[in-house]
């Protein structure tokens, strides 16, 4: 089913409620009453209904809101941002509480789990430490839906390390105003109607050398910088002075626009406007 209008109650931006409406969903809502027959807890695999109702609710919410739910960002063929349970009603333990996997991050192709409280959370397993992305599934689409549009302007990107879990202290006297709708743990941006800035956590892990072994941190962060016009590329290549992390070289290749541009130039998409 194409060009979804059942979300506009949502408390969302024009934005994303466009997103939304060019999004599909492909299968229909897992139903309530399947859910609470199969909601299970685990590894126990106890139960739930009885036992944890609060969960099963939040589940069973989640679900007929979003289930099936699929939309693009950038381009029409890339992997998507897929939305539902899939059939599968098992809720973990967390660091951070009870979670079930509810999304599919198409841009890291891997699972995304939601936390009771609605944060979402990046779990990819042993060693990896498990890692809350977003405040809430309306800040990811939130976010989501700016993406889209910035996107695909011109742009240049700066990519820096901090200590594991420490907040990147960004002077931003010279960006635009933050947008705190869509702004979370490890997206961030700002905007006005020429320019954006998006801060993206990339990777929260290291791997020992010569041991394999993986650990926490140090974060890398990647920041892009988009304009509206080529003529604002001057701005958005100077933008890095203002964040105190430790600067790195970056691979060759723009994630943005699918071009390889190394991290010194600026990335001029076909079709930006």
């Amino acid at each position: 089913m194409n060009g979804i209008r059942e979300f506009e109650d949502l408390p969302v931006s024009s934005r994303a409620l466009s997103l939304l409406a060019r999004g599909r969903r492909l299968c229909q809502p897992m139903p309530a009453d399947r859910i609470r027959e199969q909601a299970r807890l685990n590894p126990e695999g106890s139960p739930l209904t009885a036992s944890m109702p609060e969960a099963v609710g939040r589940m069973i919410e989640f679900e007929q809101r979003f289930g099936g739910l699929w939309y693009s960002i950038l381009r029409e063929r890339e992997n998507g941002m897929e939305y539902g349970l899939q059939g599968d009603c098992t809720v973990c333990q967390t660091g951070f509480g009870l979670a079930f996997r509810g999304i599919v991050d198409g841009a890291w192709t891997w699972p995304v789990h939601v936390l009771h409280d609605g944060r979402t959370l990046m779990r990819l397993g042993d060693p990896y430490p498990d890692r809350v992305i977003d405040s809430s599934v309306i800040q990811r689409i939130e976010s989501d839906a700016l993406l889209a549009i910035a996107g695909r302007w011109a742009h240049h990107r700066y990519t820096f390390t901090m200590a594991y879990g420490t907040e990147p202290a960004v002077n931003a006297e010279a960006f635009p105003p933050v947008v705190p709708e869509a702004t979370g743990p490890a997206k961030r941006w700002w905007l006005d109607g020429d320019r954006a800035v998006f801060l993206r956590l990339r990777s929260w892990w290291t791997r020992g050398r010569g041991t394999g072994s993986t650990m926490a941190g140090p974060d890398r962060w990647t920041m892009w910088c988009f304009s509206r016009t080529e003529a604002g590329l001057a701005w958005a290549s100077g933008r890095h002075t203002g964040i105190p992390g430790t600067p790195i070289a970056d691979d060759d290749w723009c994630v943005m626009c699918l071009q390889p541009t190394p991290e010194s130039l600026s990335c001029k998409p076909t079709g930006s406007q």
